[in-house]
């Protein structure tokens, strides 16, 4: 994107990012059920942006929908009971040591990003698909409700410079276990939502 003096980004540039970003989100309120997200747009609202939209496509391959919103203002607190993400910087080393993130998944609502850590683990040019894996695989253990992880992919515990690599090229994938744990996770989410279903 080029800034001219002023710092302000080109237009052609931004209209281009905005329906990038506006085409991800049609895609996403498309798929069902939909999990509400407020998220702290942290020291990089842009980047912020672009991981949310990443993040909202991969969930709608595996058929979940999401609803996203700023932190702070128009997150919908009581109505929608979202899962709040908030981002951490800087952390300090025994916060959590080498984790990007972590979440709350019995409690099923709070999530927090160590944002100066994912911005120090790869390129500054791949920060935004870092942080839409890292807000997916958070996302997804409140999903679940659970702290488990798997030995490859989406879930894996510790990505490695072979996982960082393939998220270049294409999202990682969610194993056959994971997929099931988030069927059974959203039909638990859906009765939360929306107690008079039961």
């Amino acid at each position: 994107m080029k800034v001219d003096r002023t710092g302000v980004r080109s237009g052609r540039a931004l209209r281009l990012l905005i329906l990038i970003l506006s085409n991800a989100f049609i895609v996403a309120e498309a798929a069902d059920p939909k999990l509400v997200i407020c998220v702290d747009n942290g020291p990089d609202p842009l980047v912020v942006l672009q991981a949310q939209a990443i993040a909202a496509q991969i969930f709608s391959r595996i058929g979940v929908g999401t609803k996203w919103y700023g932190y702070h203002g128009s997150c919908p607190v009581r109505r929608d009971k979202p899962i709040v993400i908030g981002m951490v910087s800087p952390v300090g080393d025994d916060d959590h040591p080498a984790a990007l993130a972590y979440a709350l998944p019995f409690e099923r609502a709070h999530i927090a990003i160590f944002y100066s850590r994912v911005q120090r683990a790869v390129d500054p040019r791949k920060v935004p698909n870092l942080l839409a894996h890292v807000l997916v695989h958070e996302i997804t253990h409140i999903i679940q409700a659970t702290g488990q992880h798997s030995e490859s992919g989406m879930m894996k515990a510790r990505w490695d410079a072979d996982d960082y690599f393939q998220m270049g090229r294409s999202p990682l994938e969610f194993t056959e276990e994971d997929l099931q744990l988030i069927r059974i996770g959203l039909l638990a989410w859906t009765k939360k939502q929306n107690p008079e279903q039961r």
